[in-house]
């Protein structure tokens, strides 16, 4: 899956279950649970992709399908892949993590 927001190019890499990050914001009051789910999704993914370029972070990871988590290292370390997560985003303590090139 990949992505163009700003001026980068953020490229999916999987869900994890582990994934050591920093929290950079939630999400999950903005989504219209009744719209179409999957642009829902997007526009959360979008939003966090754009707050950790302005933030700086090399990687960026959605969980709970709304909270935003930014890193600098990638998910090698977090763990086994794994499969909770739908619509490029991670279910609840499961993250869908994408890498940001600047």
């Amino acid at each position: 899956m990949y992505y163009f927001f700003c001026l980068s190019f953020s490229a999916g890499i999987g869900c994890f279950e582990n994934y050591p990050s920093d929290l950079l914001g939630s999400y999950t009051d903005e989504i219209d649970w009744f719209a179409h789910f999957a642009s829902q999704m997007d526009k959360i993914i979008k939003k966090c992709a754009d707050l950790a370029v302005k933030k700086r972070y090399r990687y960026f990871a959605v969980e709970g399908y709304g909270n935003c988590y930014g890193a600098q290292s990638s998910p090698s370390g977090g763990g086994p892949k794994a499969t909770r997560c739908n619509f490029g985003v991670g279910l609840d303590n499961y993250y869908y993590v994408y890498e940001v090139s600047l």
